[in-house]
């Protein structure tokens, strides 16, 4: 539509109030003149003025079905509209924002129609939807148009162009491209632009920062690449700093070299660890080096260096730990990781907490690839890096090829047993559980062909309050075949008859003085949760439950018990043996102010209260299975327990002259039950 046309659309929409016919439109009965007689002599010819007086078929298809005449409208804006219908994406933003303002939506259909018709391109659908602006696209979206199915399809098309052809990648590719563009005006143009990409549009710049080579591909460098990444705010600035520690040192390298380039100290510690890392090899590190001179008068020394990234870990480890509340879990965040090749990073949806602890394992793999690491430094990184490593990838049994632990350790350290004892006992003090079973299958792994895993280490491990620990302990035991007397004999027996009742499904241990609240409890855990109940009307009593050799996983507290109070109750729970680690519900409401407040500081306790309803008591379960640092244990890994358990029951059983010194005579009543199932 040409300027002129607009010009006088204009000038019309102003003035329509004042130019209506002055004698009023004969279709609404408003002639001052009157109708004509029925009854009265045919018209003239040459009509009331004049002029030749219309066939009446013709005038009769004017009032009906001429909506595509111009003159059969007496609006004149809906007259321009017709006579000069709107070509290019803007003129009809325009076309449609004056009639959704006269609320014409026969015309509103109309152009839309025209629209469907004219089969435009994505990017000229993008015009068309920036052009509109989205409170058009939203208002048309109501019921008040009227649309049908196809219209309101190709509306949705509109309102979603924008950002579909913003991860286009052929359009990013454009835009990649225009960031070498001689004007500083065009590069931040390119940039603006390749921010409304947002995610595709990092992965995209990334992949050009990883793959390029200048020696090839001098067009985009290093430099401009990783500064329009950083562009992107955090989100940018995380995905730079994973893709330092991807698996290629070649195409970690490029990273380097790109945020070397950017202004500032945000990446400080990145450069500094690629200054003196071990990955890299002297001549990429020669290259950072030279970079880094271009902007500073002097290049930090590896002492320096280790240094500093020591008093960041430290800070970002207080800062992860701090984080560790089951409010920070409710909100999702973005992060961003190496893929599971290596070859690139990848985003992922996670928690704060697991955002805050994805940092901190950059930190310590930075610090795992220093030369000048001490060997407690490298404990505490190795207890870092396995919590990641479980988190990703929270399985029991994690896949061969995950690139889980970003750091790299020396063979040496790597196959010496009492390093990874180390570590397990660093992640236990630090209550980072899954880093703790992680290295205890370090541990067996790295035991093939190098040493025996210490019969004392796993005694202890048989001893812990963690139900994954013990078992865990106990397959060690079970592949090692000791054929001699150890400490931990009688207490491996236990822990064999407590893993072969795993097969049954989770076990809860529900505490109360009344019977009607316990058998409720226990009726909604059998059919809500799979779960297999024992019952106890007092602490003494639930006490020695949990010493016995049952799989307890879950504990609940229904009522109050006649030996003690329930805050008591609570604390002899957390300070024993075989509960400590356990996740506990205190499902009643009667309690005193000082009690809710106590309780609300115990750790792994969750207040709630018996229900009715029927997912009641399975959202109480997640909660409880949630508190945990450890995932629950899946059903393939309950019966990969129990054939364990039941394989070595079998073995000394069957074998009483060799493995005398397990004393099955203490367990004879615990192995007829569950040896009903085994051919012992």
């Amino acid at each position: 539509m040409s300027a002129a046309v607009w010009t006088a659309l204009l000038a019309f929409l102003t003035a329509s109030l004042s130019a209506q016919d002055p004698f009023g439109d004969s279709a609404t009965g408003d002639n001052p003149f009157g109708a004509p007689d029925p009854g009265a002599e045919p018209a003239s010819p040459f009509g009331v003025f004049g002029q030749p007086a219309q066939p009446e078929a013709t005038a009769a298809t004017a009032s009906s079905g001429g909506t595509d005449l111009p003159e059969s409208d007496p609006d004149p804006i809906i007259r321009l509209l017709r006579e000069s219908p709107p070509q290019t994406p803007a003129e009809m933003a325009d076309g449609l924002t004056w009639v959704v303002r006269m609320k014409r939506w026969d015309e509103v259909r109309r152009l839309l129609d025209a629209i469907s018709a004219k089969k435009w391109s994505l990017a000229q659908l993008a015009d068309l939807a920036d052009a509109g602006g989205d409170a058009l696209w939203f208002r048309l979206l109501g019921d008040e148009a009227a649309l049908s199915d196809e219209q309101r399809k190709l509306l949705h098309s509109i309102a979603t162009a924008k950002v579909t052809q913003a991860r286009d990648p052929v359009w990013l590719d454009g835009w990649i491209e225009k960031l070498t563009h001689p004007q500083p005006g065009e590069r931040r143009l390119a940039q603006l632009r390749l921010r409304a990409g947002g995610t595709a549009a990092i992965t995209r710049l990334m992949e050009r920062l990883l793959g390029s080579d200048m020696a090839t591909d001098s067009k985009v460098g290093w430099g401009m690449l990783a500064g329009t990444i950083a562009e992107f705010g955090d989100e940018g600035a995380e995905a730079l700093r994973a893709a330092c520690l991807v698996a290629d040192p070649q195409r970690a390298a490029h990273v380097y070299y790109g945020i070397a380039e950017i202004p500032g100290q945000e990446f400080s510690a990145e450069v500094g660890a690629g200054l003196a890392s071990t990955v890299l090899t002297s001549e990429q590190r020669s290259a950072l080096a030279e970079i880094v001179s271009r902007r500073y008068s002097k290049i930090p020394t590896p002492e320096a260096i280790e240094q500093f990234l020591a008093a960041r870990f430290a800070t970002q480890l207080a800062d992860y730990q701090q984080s560790r509340t089951p409010s920070a879990a409710l909100v999702e965040e973005v992060i961003w990781r190496p893929t599971a090749d290596g070859t690139t990073v990848a985003p992922a949806k996670g928690s704060e907490e697991e955002r805050k602890l994805e940092g901190l394992a950059r930190l310590a793999a930075h610090r795992l690839n220093l030369t000048l690491a001490t060997t407690d430094d490298l404990v505490d990184c190795t207890a870092v890096a396995l919590q990641r490593a479980y988190r990703v990838q929270p399985m029991l049994q994690p896949a061969e090829n995950q690139h889980q632990v970003l750091g790299k350790l020396d063979h040496a350290v790597a196959t010496d047993a009492n390093y990874w004892i180390r570590v397990f006992d660093r992640a236990s003090d630090l209550q980072m559980h899954g880093g703790a079973v992680r290295a205890i299958q370090k541990l067996s792994q790295a035991a093939a062909g190098h040493y025996l895993i210490p019969l004392d280490f796993l005694t202890r491990l048989l001893g812990d309050s963690r139900p994954v620990v013990r078992y865990l302990a106990l397959q060690q035991i079970a592949a090692s075949n000791p054929q001699q007397s150890f400490g931990g004999a009688e207490k491996a027996l236990q822990v064999a008859l407590e893993m072969a009742r795993l097969a049954g499904g989770p076990h809860a241990l529900v505490i109360g003085r009344s019977s009607d609240l316990r058998q409720a409890a226990q009726q909604q855990l059998e059919q809500q949760a799979a779960a297999r109940v024992t019952t106890a009307d007092s602490a003494r009593r639930a006490l020695l439950a949990l010493d016995g050799d049952l799989p307890v996983e879950l504990v609940l507290v229904v009522d109050r018990v006649s030996d003690e109070s329930i805050y008591e109750l609570l604390q002899r729970l957390r300070g024993a043996e075989r509960s400590r680690a356990l996740p506990i519900a205190v499902m009643t409401d009667e309690l005193y102010q000082h009690e809710r407040r106590l309780i609300s500081e115990l750790p792994g306790v969750v207040a709630s209260q018996l229900s009715r309803d029927p997912n009641h008591m399975r959202d109480v379960v997640d909660q409880m299975t949630r508190r945990l640092d450890t995932e629950p244990f899946s059903v393939e890994d309950r019966h990969n327990f129990a054939e364990i358990a039941g394989a070595f029951l079998t073995k000394i059983a069957s074998d009483h002259d060799r493995y005398a010194f397990y004393h099955l005579s203490d367990w004879h009543s615990q192995l007829v039950e569950v040896g009903r199932g085994l051919p012992i």
